[in-house]
């Protein structure tokens, strides 16, 4: 390996990364290099530091493919040669962790729109059941199955002996009552 080409190929690379980057606070660039040994097909994407390439430093660098080769397929051959087949750099931004707007949990009992024949599982009998509008069911509100709830494009189906309780977030929180 010609490590100072290899420098300013990964110069290169951090340059173009930082240009598409939109927002540059928060980066974390990832140094990964591609290697097997001479004659495989198949290679190894191992983590390598800045500092190893411009110290020219082989031989952590073949060190942390043995050892990850090691790790994988529970061999490695230190004497047999190595070669290079890609260099690669991952750019990871973080992103402010997302905060869901919480509504305030209010005691209303969820209030069926209906109440619909429903066929459950494997039975020729229809059950009654409650029929709850997604988007009205309340936060902290609490509905048992059997029961349905609509919404836009879905509709989630309670069985018996099945419990949801909306969060304050407002999604639905489903304990399944039993497996049928």
């Amino acid at each position: 390996v010609d490590f100072p080409e290899l420098l300013g190929i990964l110069q290169e690379m951090n340059e173009e990364a930082q240009n598409v980057l939109k927002e540059k606070r928060n980066v974390r660039l990832q140094t990964l290099v591609d290697l097997r040994y001479v004659g495989q097909e198949f290679s190894l994407s191992v983590p390598i530091t800045d500092e190893q390439i411009r110290a020219a430093d082989f031989d952590a660098i073949r060190k942390a493919f043995d050892d990850l080769h090691e790790r994988r397929y529970a061999h490695h051959a230190s004497d047999e040669p190595v070669e290079m087949i890609n260099i690669r750099l991952v750019a990871v931004g973080q992103r402010p962790r997302v905060r869901l707007p919480q509504a305030a949990v209010d005691g209303r009992a969820p209030r069926a729109a209906l109440r619909r024949g429903v066929y459950l599982g494997r039975t020729d009998t229809p059950v009654d059941c409650p029929i709850y509008e997604r988007e009205a069911l309340p936060p902290g509100g609490e509905v048992r199955g059997p029961a349905l709830i609509q919404e836009y494009a879905s509709t989630t189906v309670l069985f018996e002996g099945d419990r949801c309780i909306v969060a304050s977030t407002g999604e639905l929180l489903i304990t399944v009552g039993s497996m049928r």
